[in-house]
């Protein structure tokens, strides 16, 4: 069945979260009921993304060209921006339907830039833990990442759970951050929850 052009405009509403919860509701039934709906959604919402990605680059260009990071929620804002980019380049090109928890890692990982207000310890250990996911020990950051209380801890324990495929237990940890306002990556972990959902 061809897809209308109201239709369009209206699952466009809906990736724009301009629709209420009823209408969400809707969208969302019809989107997991009619394959046509299906694909002209993702091939609407990667459109969307790939827009989203140039305003994103175009932005840190401009920061990086000024020369102006002032101060750390700036610093945020660029790591949080960066790791967007790369998901979006990342789900552009890749527009099978089933992505494993390997693939969703590879595209959200990337080692911090930014330092932050932490004990001497807890940074230290945070460290460690990155450097076992840079050389893929990935079940030894795990344990270390549990216990430590580094702001990012939480970030790269659900990535990490994630390629070990134990997806469960990182969405316990992406649904924190997707309703923690503060946190540089509640973007990311709504759209991992999105995807592993």
């Amino acid at each position: 069945m061809k897809i209308t052009d109201e239709e369009k405009l209206e699952l466009i509403e809906f990736i724009i979260n301009r629709t209420n919860l009823e209408k969400n509701e809707e969208i969302s039934q019809r989107i997991a009921s009619d394959n046509a709906y299906k694909t002209e959604y993702e091939s609407l919402k990667r459109i969307h993304l790939g827009f989203q990605v140039y305003d994103v680059s175009r932005k840190l260009q401009e920061i990086h060209a000024n020369g102006k990071v002032q101060n750390l929620w700036t610093q945020y804002i660029a790591v949080a921006a960066s790791l967007f980019i790369v998901a979006g380049l990342f789900l552009w090109q890749n527009s099978t339907n089933k992505i494993d928890g390997v693939q969703i890692y590879q595209a959200y990982y990337s080692s911090p830039q930014v330092f932050v207000n932490a004990s001497a310890d807890i940074e230290k250990e945070f460290n460690h833990a990155i450097e076992l996911l840079d050389q893929k020990k990935y079940r030894d950051a795990i344990i270390i990442l549990r216990t430590n209380n580094h702001p990012f801890a939480s970030w790269y324990l659900a990535l990490a759970l994630l390629h070990e495929n134990r997806v469960e237990e990182a969405k316990i940890y992406l649904v924190k951050l997707s309703k923690n306002i503060d946190s540089p990556f509640q973007t990311e972990a709504k759209k991992i929850l999105a995807q592993i959902e």
